[in-house]
């Protein structure tokens, strides 16, 4: 099996171990990604195939600027409704 250079390598040990659940943590704690990429990832490893690119800006966690300005509208319309009262 060839390693890719793309997981770290204390994830590659841990596939190498029979460690699947751990290695999956690991690369999410290591990259980021969501869970179905890091598995994704450790599967791909696992049958000997180059992972998919490992990218953390690929997933998407928090909100954008549209969600942000919702929820800040959101908020106001709180506070205005709290001392209008």
């Amino acid at each position: 099996m060839t390693t890719p250079p793309s997981l770290p390598p204390d994830v590659r040990s841990a596939v190498q171990a029979g460690r699947k659940i751990d290695a999956i943590r690991l690369l999410r704690e290591a990259t980021g990604l969501g869970l179905k990429e890091a598995k994704d990832a450790v599967e791909a490893f696992e049958a000997g195939e180059a992972p998919p690119a490992l990218s953390p800006g690929a997933v998407k966690r928090g909100l954008d600027k549209g969600s942000w300005a919702i929820a800040i509208v959101g908020l106001l319309a709180l506070v205005a409704l709290y001392f209008l009262r």
